[in-house]
């Protein structure tokens, strides 16, 4: 039997041996990338936050040595769709912006410099995920309606989560495992 998986602050570039990827999780991914791709820009932050909030976190697949979680998979594939749309975002590079990516470069060079060279690769996955994702949020929420359709998607998913957490802990206080 093995041991069951466990993950930290230093999973963003690592996990396990091999793809971990549940066969529904893996239709749901398929769906999820079809959506972002061929859909309208404006119907892919639904899609695209659903999947990434509902998926558990440990799902992956493991590509020529690197390790793509279903989140990282998505903000990759979002954000080759911008890259074909121009990069556009509303209102242009703004002063936030780029006071995100300095922040998020100076962020890797300290955790870099202050653990070198054992926390490299997470540190420019981190760079990789915060940046790709941050401008993707920016190309897919561009007015009042996008703001709406991702509060609708995030209000979804935590509907279904709460319902999830309250059926686990009703489960537990059947089997006696819980603590009342």
């Amino acid at each position: 039997m093995q041991a069951p998986l466990t993950f930290d602050q230093k999973d963003l570039g690592h996990g396990a041996a091999g793809s971990v990827l549940h066969p529904l999780v893996a239709l749901a991914l398929l769906i999820t990338i079809i959506l972002m791709v061929f859909r309208p820009r404006k119907y892919v932050i639904f899609p695209m936050l659903v999947c990434t909030f509902l998926v558990p976190r440990g799902q992956e697949v493991m590509l020529a040595g690197a390790h793509l979680y279903v989140r990282l998979i998505l903000i990759l594939v979002g954000f080759a769709r911008m890259m074909k749309d121009k990069f556009h975002i509303a209102g242009g590079l703004n002063s936030i912006d780029k006071v995100f990516i300095a922040w998020a470069c100076y962020r890797v060079f300290a955790a870099t410099v202050l653990n070198w060279p054992s926390d490299t690769n997470e540190q420019l996955a981190f760079l990789l995920q915060a940046l790709c994702g941050y401008f993707l949020l920016r190309y897919l929420i561009q007015n009042e309606d996008d703001i709406a359709r991702a509060a609708k998607a995030l209000g979804i998913s935590a509907l279904i989560l709460g319902l999830s957490m309250i059926y686990e802990r009703h489960a537990l206080v059947k089997i006696g495992r819980a603590h009342v």
